[in-house]
């Protein structure tokens, strides 16, 4: 493996107690916002912003910013001003930046998307080429860290056999992890038994269990299926029809309406969700007061 060039100064640990490590996806989000009607084929009037995304820096920018406790990014990005801009954005959050590789031959994962004039995403392409360079040999620089987090949060970005390392490796440690889409979930299907609290939609839980969410009796049916295979809490979210959750250890469910309100734009909304979760159980919520 090359010698990998980390932002700024390689991470000291210091005696830090009570953190969560974040391993997974970081990129850049170009969104374009339409502000008319959208035809397909032609182009809108609208406005294109840039910031920094990937599921799993989202959800570790959201806790940044709420929680008390130290977080710390494990990702990588490329050697330009996309990734540069990713990564200070991720630390003016409040989360350590210092575990993230800087890899000068590749380019920053890129999401480019279009929202229409309701605030809902029309289509997206997502380049996460460099994630295939998050190795199992790239985690294992940072054991020492990973050892003493309080929990890891992982998404599935991450390549099948690091996502299983990690998994397998960091088992004795509560692992958290959002599904991020259909196409990806499947990815957890050899690792369920090793998930201590999954975050997933209505879809990716359709896709897991074969159960589509029509109502409750239907999503504790999914989570039962779930927990039989070893993860202990799950969360759906369901968009404008709130969440459910279920805990194996409580045999608690909750099921909970969505607040209203404009939205202005409804990426990484379920990354902030994940962040709350990932807060209530630092601070050792309920099932219900997490939700």
């Amino acid at each position: 493996m090359e010698q990998d060039v980390f932002f700024k100064t390689t991470h000291q640990n210091h005696g830090v107690q009570n953190y969560v490590v974040f391993v997974g996806g970081a990129n850049v989000d170009i969104t374009g916002r339409a502000m008319d009607a959208v035809q397909l084929g032609d182009s809108v009037m609208g406005k294109v912003d840039m910031c920094a995304g990937g599921v799993v820096r989202n959800i570790a920018e959201n806790f940044g910013r709420i929680a008390q406790n130290k977080s710390y990014l494990l990702s990588c990005v490329g050697g330009d001003a996309y990734g540069d801009f990713v990564l200070h954005q991720t630390q003016n959050a409040g989360v350590d930046i210092s575990l993230c590789a800087v890899l000068d031959n590749q380019s920053t994962a890129t999401y480019l998307s279009v929202i229409d004039n309701n605030g809902d995403m029309i289509s997206a392409v997502n380049d996460m080429t460099i994630m295939h360079a998050l190795t199992p040999d790239r985690i294992a620089v940072h054991d020492d860290i990973l050892q003493g987090a309080d929990a890891l949060c992982l998404d599935t970005n991450l390549e099948p056999d690091t996502l299983h390392y990690l998994c397998t490796h960091y088992a004795h440690i509560p692992i958290f992890v959002d599904a991020v889409s259909t196409v990806k979930a499947k990815r957890l299907v050899p690792v369920l038994d090793r998930i201590h609290t999954l975050k997933i939609n209505g879809a990716e839980s359709e896709y897991l269990t074969q159960i589509p969410p029509r109502d409750k009796t239907y999503l504790k049916k999914s989570c039962d299926i779930l927990q039989g295979k070893g993860v202990k809490n799950v969360y759906i979210t369901l968009g404008e029809k709130g969440t459910y959750a279920s805990s194996s250890d409580s045999s608690e469910t909750v099921s909970h309406s969505a607040y209203k309100g404009n939205i202005i734009n409804a990426t990484g909304a379920g990354d902030a969700y994940m962040a709350g979760v990932l807060y209530g159980y630092q601070n050792q919520y309920t099932l219900g007061d997490t939700v």
